[in-house]
């Protein structure tokens, strides 16, 4: 597969442990090379050593010398449902869990080399369609974690099931559960943090209770509360 390089931006560093007295060599990886699109929102390498470029046009993938990339397939039975993607994560079976702009999750089976969009539902059980994806993570035990703009964060297993709804209320009024989510991680103890753009919130598994952290609930010397409440 050749040297695989590490990209940030669509800009990739040689990926070789520098010494003190040998400068980073870059390589730039662009359009001209088949980049599908400048704007890289998030990258991924998987056991293969192959780099996932997610794009605001497309999903590419690098394996060190060449750039396929994948376009929506409006209508076709296993092509790509969006051409905006925001994240891109990989499960113990080796298959990539898309975020989309308007498809909400899609995978990719890698043994069929097919797309399928799962069906996300919401707390009391209603379909979600057009969610908007802004991170992805899969956790430790296999659970996919879906953090979304306006439908806060989805519970997905690893066949596609939605468990749980969290961090969401459906009532007008409580604007505060609108706030988009904005990034996810899994801690040691296996509990999921949240950033949002109304603070920090932690998911203590496996009872799914949350608990949150914002600057206006904290005293002014609380160390516990973010310097910000929109995190990104």
């Amino acid at each position: 597969m050749g040297c695989l390089a590490w990209m940030v931006t669509a800009t990739c560093a040689v990926a070789t442990e520098p010494s003190s007295n040998t400068p980073l060599s870059f390589e730039r990886l662009g359009l001209r090379d088949g980049l599908s699109q400048s704007t890289v929102m998030d990258l991924h390498q998987d056991r293969f050593g192959f780099i996932w470029l997610a794009t605001e046009n497309g999903l590419n993938r690098y394996d060190g010398h060449d750039v396929r990339t994948y376009f929506r397939q409006a209508g076709q039975t296993g092509g790509l449902p969006s051409d905006y993607i925001w994240a891109v994560e990989e499960d113990e079976s080796g298959n990539l869990w898309l975020g989309t702009d308007d498809a909400g999750v899609v995978r990719w089976d890698r043994a069929k080399s097919r797309f399928r969009q799962i069906s996300l539902t919401g707390a009391r059980g209603e379909n979600l369609r057009n969610v908007r994806v802004n991170d992805l993570l899969i956790a430790s035990d296999g659970m996919v974690w879906v953090g979304t703009r306006d439908h806060g964060v989805l519970a997905v297993t690893p066949e596609g099931r939605t468990t749980a709804q969290l961090l969401f209320n459906p009532s007008p009024q409580d604007t505060t559960r609108h706030r988009a989510i904005t990034t996810l991680a899994e801690a040691t103890d296996g509990s999921i943090w949240v950033g949002s753009q109304h603070g920090v919130h932690r998911i203590h598994r496996p009872s799914n209770l949350v608990a949150s952290y914002r600057r206006e609930d904290a005293a002014p010397l609380d160390d516990r509360a973010p310097v910000a409440n929109n995190v990104s």
